[in-house]
């Protein structure tokens, strides 16, 4: 029995081993045609990355203040491993690192990047990052026929100007025109954010067809990030110092007049010694006094509450600042080519046997 196993296994192998010889021998016959599409391949996958414009990509790591006192040592790692954040769940903070990729994509977040200045590597172009993205931004060769049918269309009919409404002499970006939707999509491909929920370092990346408007830009939204968390996390203590100061600054006017009025019936009655003078004086005296403790404890408060909006004001560690790529980071030409090469043979070998199996 167990001979006739062997034996059935070995003719299993050798037959095994004989279809592959003709895999391999029929292929082989037909090398003429994997030639003619595999080059092919290679001609085509080397115009499309060639026509495809070059993109950069500055990456920025920030690690942010914990919010949190507590040390929660192995079990922070542990339960980042679930996908928890432990640290998140002792913040009272409503916005979390794991929320800031969400921000980045935000409208209100993305109109700041608006009117940053920005000049291209090789200092021909200098205007703002919102022109750059809408006017200047290169396309493939298959993507002209589009673009002229596009401006043939406004020809025939011309787009209607939108009205930009302002706030306070700044442009209010509640209403937003059509190519500022645009912009903002394009900025949502083009700014990338991610939270490493394991150690809380936020990495951030930039992509543009530009490497210094790319670095420029990967600062940018640093700081950008940056200035919106501080406003968020210092909004309640800066409205508890414009009121404070509000309360100081009555409060001062408030001593300085009661103080006034004290010196004027003081230097106007020096020499009268009636009871009714002395009691004058003393009221005013009094009410001086009055004036001047509730001066003094405001200014006091409105010291403690200045100290709070410091307080208040998270601090960023810059882990990995932008620098200028030397490299492009797309197309990967290589890759195209190997992957056109590779879908070349597999498309050809399937042919080879569906014409073997169809007897065509």
């Amino acid at each position: 029995m167990e001979d006739n196993s062997k034996k059935n296994n070995s003719i299993d192998i050798l037959d095994d081993l004989k279809k592959i010889k003709e895999f391999i021998l029929l292929l082989w016959a037909e090398r003429k045609l994997f030639y003619k599409t595999c080059g092919g391949a290679v001609v085509l996958a080397l115009v499309l990355a060639f026509s495809i414009p070059k993109r950069y990509t500055v990456e920025v790591a920030l690690a942010p203040e914990s919010g949190s006192g507590m040390d929660m040592g192995g079990l922070s790692s542990l339960a980042s491993m679930a996908g928890i954040n432990i640290g998140a769940m002792g913040n009272n903070d409503a916005i979390v690192p794991d929320l800031y990729p969400m921000i980045v994509h935000s409208k209100d977040y993305l109109v700041r990047l608006f009117d940053i200045p920005v000049t291209t590597m090789d200092g021909e172009l200098s205007t703002t990052y919102y022109d750059y993205l809408l006017e200047h931004q290169k396309i493939p060769w298959w993507g002209y026929p589009m673009k002229g049918l596009g401006e043939l269309m406004k020809m025939i009919r011309p787009e209607k100007e939108d009205s930009v409404p302002m706030l306070n002499g700044k442009r209010n970006y509640m209403f937003l025109t059509d190519k500022e939707r645009g912009v903002i999509e394009a900025l949502q491909a083009h700014v990338v954010c991610n939270v490493d929920k394991k150690n809380g370092v936020i990495r951030m990346q930039v992509t543009e067809q530009d490497p210094l408007i790319a670095a420029v830009i990967a600062d940018s939204v640093r700081a950008a990030l940056n200035d919106f968390i501080i406003e968020y996390r210092t909004n309640k203590a800066r409205q508890d110092y414009r009121y404070m100061n509000n309360l100081y600054q009555e409060a001062k006017a408030e001593y300085a007049r009661t103080q006034a009025a004290y010196i004027a019936f003081a230097d106007a009655n020096l020499n009268l010694m009636s009871v009714r003078a002395q009691s004058k004086k003393d009221d005013l005296e009094k009410e001086m006094q009055l004036a001047y403790s509730v001066y003094s404890q405001l200014a006091n408060q409105l010291q403690l509450v200045k100290a709070k909006i410091q307080e208040s004001t998270p601090a960023y560690t810059v882990l990995e600042s932008p620098t200028v790529p030397e490299r492009a980071s797309s197309p990967k030409k290589l890759l195209m080519l190997v992957a056109f090469v590779f879908l070349a043979g597999v498309g050809t070998t399937g042919w080879i046997f569906y014409k073997r199996m169809t007897g065509k």
